[in-house]
Parts: C-alpha cells; structure tokens; sequence
C-alpha cells in the first residue's frame, strides 16, 4: 500500500478499517453472496485433496492440511464473531485498529469503517473506538503504544490474539513476530 500511495502523492487514498466479516469485500470479492439458500461462496467448507507438485513444489501435505485448519477457523470466527459485542460494547468483527500508525506513515489519508447494513447503534460505537485509536495515534504515541490502546479498547484480548478477524495480519502485535519470523524463513 505505501509503494502505491508514495507514487501517487496528488491522490488520497482510503482503506477498511473497522466492522465488516470479509477482508474480500469489493474489489477483492469475486463470488456472489446471499443467493437464496446458499451460504457465501468463500464461506463454504469445500472439500479438499492435496495433489503435490513434484520436486518443484514447496509446500508439504501437511502445511496444506496445516492452511486448512486455519481456513476453517477463520470460517468460524467470521461467522460468530462479527453481529457480537465484547463485554465492554465493542462491536467484535473485522479490524485494522492496529494497524493504523502503518497506515498513518504509509501515507493513508481516511479510513472506512464498513457496514453500511448494520443497525445505527453499532456504527456509533465503531465511530467512537476508531476515533479514540485514531486520536492515539495522532497524540504521537509509539507504534506499540497504540497497538496497546486499541487492543484494550477493543476490550476482548482474545479475538486479537486469534488473529481471524484482522484485515492488517502483520500489524497484530500478537502475530507480528510470527508473520515476520515466517517471512524471514521463506526468504
């Protein structure tokens, strides 16, 4: 995102931010949703059979079956977790609350809180939690600071541990060391 925005300085950019179950929303989604009867196509649990590539290929039977079980969870977490509250009245769904100095240095100019289908008091309380993270970062707190902030107003430590709900992965202080370490390991 950065490379883009720094080679495009006369246009503003936006990016999600807060609320809605998919990071494949928009321009990123290319299957239909809400057919009559039919679950999201990204939704399904497709049944799947691990066909190597031979000696060219990297990936082993079981980082696949490993990638899998991953899916499913985040299947689970986008289906129960994103028209719930946390104990302190947090909307729970997707969220890049963390990720918002990156987005802030990157060169990112407004932030979309998605969900225009939600009921008015939710998009209330999604207004106030990405202000109060926004003002955090605008306050200049440092980049662990206001990772810190957002994961406590967020109020459920847990979701953000899981890391099933994040649109920004590698901005989630508790996955961000694992995404770098693997990163470094592919290198």
């Amino acid at each position: 995102m950065e490379n883009i925005v720094r080679s495009c300085p006369d246009i503003e950019f936006e990016t999600f931010i807060f609320n809605d179950r998919c990071p494949f929303l928009e321009s990123n989604c290319h299957t239909l949703h809400g057919l009559p009867g039919q679950d999201s196509f990204c939704h399904v649990e497709w049944e799947h059979e691990f066909i190597p590539l031979g000696d060219g290929g990297k990936e082993s039977e079981e980082d696949w079956y490993e990638h899998l079980e991953h899916h499913k969870k985040w299947l689970w977490a986008s289906r129960n977790c994103n028209d719930s509250y946390t104990l302190t009245k947090v909307p729970n769904g997707t969220c890049g609350l963390c990720a918002i100095p990156d987005l802030m240095a990157a060169g990112i100019t407004s932030v979309k809180i998605v969900g225009r289908e939600v009921p008015d008091y939710r998009k209330m309380l999604s207004v106030k939690i990405v202000a109060k993270v926004l003002e955090k970062a605008a306050e200049g707190l440092s980049r662990d600071d206001v990772r810190e902030a957002a994961v406590t107003l967020r109020g459920d430590e847990s979701l953000c541990r899981l890391g099933y709900l994040c649109y920004y992965r590698e901005a989630n202080p508790f996955l961000s060391e694992r995404v770098a370490a693997r990163t470094i390991s592919e290198e």
